[in-house]
């Protein structure tokens, strides 16, 4: 287990649930896929969000990452499918790239995401630095973030050069700005909810930043919502 809000078997059954509606949904997809008259798009964003919690989930419950490393292709193709700046979420193309970045994908699958970049005019400084990080031709081409909060904090982070300070500064976004700055989030306070919708809270970003600035990220292994496992995997 990696997740401390919630036992085992809430994952369990949680992950149950989200793979027979992965099932169910890619069976529909599948007899109307040449249907002329039947717009697939939403049943693509219902299924990109169940990868999304399927991820979630798998990481919460203390699965192996080579589990979440084998659904992130399926995960991404879906992305890929249904991502735009106007209506696409800020934080799924964040966590998309930071996931990426984190789960060691391929170049392929990089220029994939990057291609959506290019194709939407999309500028956003955390999202240019990570892709720049893995990709030295790619271009920072602003300074600003489009969401200030909680996210401005980060750009702290990356540019302070001595790395304790910048570990402390990461540690002070994740404690005490990262899930206030999500309170207009879906999944915000969803481990109080009745209908047990909750999968985990992981801040995906922090552990891509940690990992592409190789922090000594020690201190930060049992500070909520910090990826520990996924930033160390395959190091």
């Amino acid at each position: 287990m990696r997740d401390t809000l919630k036992d085992l078997k809430h994952f369990e059954n949680r992950l149950h649930f989200i793979n027979e509606s992965i099932e169910e949904f890619e069976q529909l997809i599948a007899e109307n896929l040449h249907s002329e008259n039947i717009d697939l798009s939403s049943g693509y964003l219902t299924l990109l969000g169940y990868y999304t919690t399927k991820i979630n989930c798998l990481y919460s419950m203390g699965a192996p990452i080579e589990y979440i490393e084998d659904t992130f292709p399926k995960y991404l193709e879906l992305f890929l499918k249904t991502w735009d700046k106007e209506t696409g979420s800020y934080v799924q193309l964040l966590w998309t790239v930071s996931l990426g970045i984190l789960l060691h994908t391929s170049d392929l699958e990089l220029h994939q995401i990057e291609n959506i970049i290019k194709e939407e005019s999309f500028h956003d400084y955390l999202i240019d630095y990570l892709l720049h990080q893995r990709n030295k031709d790619w271009e920072i081409t602003t300074q600003e973030v489009i969401f200030s909060s909680p996210y401005a904090m980060l750009i702290d982070v990356i540019l302070e050069k001595n790395k304790e300070v910048a570990i402390d500064k990461l540690k002070n976004y994740l404690e005490k700005e990262w899930y206030k700055g999500h309170d207009d989030a879906g999944w915000h306070d969803s481990h109080k909810s009745k209908f047990n919708t909750y999968s985990g809270y992981w801040s995906y970003e922090s552990g891509a930043i940690a990992k592409v600035l190789q922090l000594d990220d020690e201190t930060l292994k049992n500070v909520p919502y910090y990826p520990y496992d996924l930033v160390h995997y395959r190091n």
